[in-house]
């Protein structure tokens, strides 16, 4: 498993026990940010917030996950599970 689907995971797993009526499946093709999502914007932004702690205590690199130019393209990768594990893969990379 590579260290953005760990890392993913925990934090699908960690929002999945915080919040109750919040049920992300670690599924590349579950939807996060769309039209169809079922997941509210508190529990959206906590996610996000793990994941950058997340990647922190495993890499130990700071890592901004929300960054502004990432809502101005077509493809957002905060769509889907696999979307934002694609792009969580190129910060950690990035950061190197």
């Amino acid at each position: 498993m590579s260290k953005a689907k760990e890392i993913i995971s925990q934090a699908i797993s960690e929002i999945n026990e915080q919040f109750e009526e919040v049920n992300i499946q670690n599924d590349t093709n579950f939807l996060l940010l769309d039209s169809e999502s079922s997941i509210d914007s508190v529990a959206l932004v906590n996610l996000f917030i793990s994941i950058e702690t997340l990647i922190e205590e495993k890499t130990g690199k700071e890592v901004t996950v929300v960054k502004e130019d990432s809502f101005e393209s077509d493809e957002t990768p905060f769509k889907s599970v696999g979307s934002l594990t694609t792009y969580v893969e190129s910060l950690i990379n990035e950061s190197e």
